[in-house]
């Protein structure tokens, strides 16, 4: 402290100094000359005179707590031992008491009391409530093991014993002893079978002691022996797995079929202006529609694309329904629900509507089809197109991440970080 006041003079009179060298103006002097006077103030307002140490509560742990000393000359740090909270001994002797009864009260288990003790005990280390820690002995341990444990399977008649509770909490241990009483093992009748049972095959495993395999009994009184039950799960997997096939070969065949046929429709609608457009030169001309049919089926067979192949299968049923005998609205409206589409059911409808009521005015309309056609087939590509674009996107973009990452790696590799 006695330097920091030492040094907060030394800048005092720096200022002081700087005002008579006129290197400093009024107001600067007057705002340093404040702040280093509260400056050295607040080594004696806000500096503790004293030292506030926490302990931590009871059952905590000790600590070290860290402390400076200065004499006016000498400053140096030390540290000093915390205890936590702790209780007095009449305290801890009268929670103990009530410790003690609470045990009392779960420690037997599922037993009936303490004269009938037939199963294991419920020994706990810790109550609810208390700062105690729980440690439990037996006076006989291959009957009542620390842990609770009664082994009395082979027990003919009763055997008493006695275990021990120790509260402990810090230096301080309290005990309090249980005696009790434990009878044999009560069994089922089921269970006492089966018990004698395992007992046969104990003898038969103890006669033959230098016998590096043994083949137990197939039956031991009303049991069959197996070393593993039969499993109903493993019969059912290879059906399961069987049918889990069948299910997704189902489904996968059905979604194959629905994807051909979306994709057979594609095609048909991909080929639906030229047929518009041919099918209004041929009839321009003045061909009969069935002729029409007809040539087309030859045209479109011929050539290789896909979707005018496609087409042309169609015209080709088409015009064999007609030479079968089938009438030519009938054909026509086959034909239009095997392209799908509305545009094919539109077109056919028009066809038929020119057969009953005359053909006077279908060129027209013809025409009206072709150019809605045209328009049809500049947003399907432009759809395919964005599509196309949107598939693209993701590509691009760790593209985009692998390039900013060639060229930040390095940079960040030489700037060391």
């Amino acid at each position: 402290m006695l330097s920091c006041a030492v040094l907060i003079g030394f800048i005092i009179l720096s200022d002081i100094v700087l005002l008579f060298l006129r290197k400093l103006e009024s107001k600067e002097f007057l705002l340093l000359l404040c702040l280093s006077v509260l400056g050295f103030f607040s080594l004696f307002v806000i500096a503790p005179e004293g030292v506030v140490i926490k302990r931590q509560g009871y059952g905590g742990d000790e600590y070290e707590k860290e402390i400076y000393l200065e004499d006016g000359e000498y400053l140096d740090k030390g540290s000093v031992r915390v205890d936590p909270l702790t209780y007095t001994e009449e305290e801890l002797k009268t929670m103990s008491e009530e410790a003690f009864e609470g045990l009392s009260e779960v420690f037997l288990g599922n037993n009936e009391d303490e004269t009938h003790i037939r199963e294991d005990l419920n020994l706990v280390s810790s109550i609810d409530g208390y700062p105690f820690e729980v440690y439990w002995s037996s006076s006989d341990s291959e009957i009542i093991s620390s842990a609770g444990v009664v082994s009395n399977d082979e027990l003919k008649g009763f055997i008493n014993c006695v275990v021990t509770a120790s509260l402990d909490f810090g230096d301080f241990s309290f005990s309090r002893r249980y005696p009790l009483t434990v009878l044999p093992k009560t069994y089922s009748e089921m269970d006492e079978k089966k018990r004698q049972a395992l007992m046969e095959i104990e003898k038969d495993l103890k006669k033959a002691p230098r016998e590096e395999t043994i083949a137990l009994p197939k039956m031991v009184g009303e049991f069959k022996v197996y070393e593993e039950p039969a499993s109903y799960q493993r019969a059912l997997i290879l059906p399961g797995i069987a049918i889990l096939f069948l299910l997704y070969k189902r489904f996968h065949e059905k979604e194959e079929m629905i994807k051909k046929e979306k994709m057979r429709r594609s095609l048909l609608e991909e080929a639906y202006p030229d047929f518009v457009s041919q099918l209004l030169l041929y009839m321009s001309s003045g061909v009969t529609v069935r002729m029409a049919f007809d040539a087309l089926k030859g045209y479109y067979q011929s050539r290789e694309n896909e979707s005018s192949a496609l087409l042309g299968m169609e015209l080709s049923l088409t015009v064999n329904e007609m030479k079968g005998g089938i009438s030519e609205q009938q054909a026509y409206n086959n034909f239009g629900k095997r392209c799908g589409g509305n545009r094919y059911r539109k077109l056919m409808a028009l066809l038929n509507q020119s057969i009953t009521v005359g053909s006077k005015g279908i060129l027209l309309r013809l025409d009206e089809l072709l150019s809605e056609a045209f328009e049809s087939r500049k947003e399907y590509a432009k759809k395919r197109g964005e599509e196309a674009s949107t598939k693209l996107l993701i590509p691009m973009i760790l593209m985009l991440a692998t390039v900013m990452a060639l060229l930040m790696v390095p940079g960040f590799m030489g700037m060391g970080i």
